[in-house]
């Protein structure tokens, strides 16, 4: 079942739509699909033009003036009883194996020298930016020989 079948609108529509965490308002939105785990409808915010979620607790408001919460629709009522139900029978996630690691001694460190006498420079522009190991000028200087 899609988007539309289910809100019996058609592709392009718009709906109204409140968010009872937010105070600014009933909203258009124009319905894109409904998201990966069918509990809620991914949409566009016709007043920004970003891509909101709409909850199964945001209020509808049909064409006809009636209203009604996106959770009392069976088929997103059903998807999230599936999710809370799958969500309480997780196990908990495996604890990551210890692994070894090398004293710091035994790594071998290439200079930045090293690592730019590598690299093909010719015609190579570069932006020098954020946090560097030297002095900026000693970068530029090595870059330019």
């Amino acid at each position: 079942m899609n988007v539309f079948d289910m809100l019996r609108i058609s592709p392009g529509d718009y709906l109204t739509v409140d968010n009872p965490r937010s105070n600014s308002g009933p909203r258009d939105v124009v319905p894109l699909g409904l998201s990966k785990n069918g509990i809620s409808i991914r949409a566009i915010d016709t007043r920004y033009g970003n891509i909101c979620y709409i909850g199964a607790d945001w209020t509808i408001f049909t064409s006809k003036g009636e209203e009604s919460k996106l959770g009392d629709i069976d088929h997103i009522k059903q998807s999230l009883l599936e999710w809370k139900l799958g969500k309480l029978g997780k196990k908990a996630p495996p604890t990551a194996p210890q692994q070894f690691l090398p004293d710091e001694e035994s790594f071998e460190v290439a200079t930045l020298d090293e690592i730019l006498e590598t690299f093909d420079l010719k015609n190579l522009k570069v932006a020098v930016t954020g946090t560097l190991p030297i002095p900026r000028k000693q970068i530029i200087q090595l870059l330019e020989t």
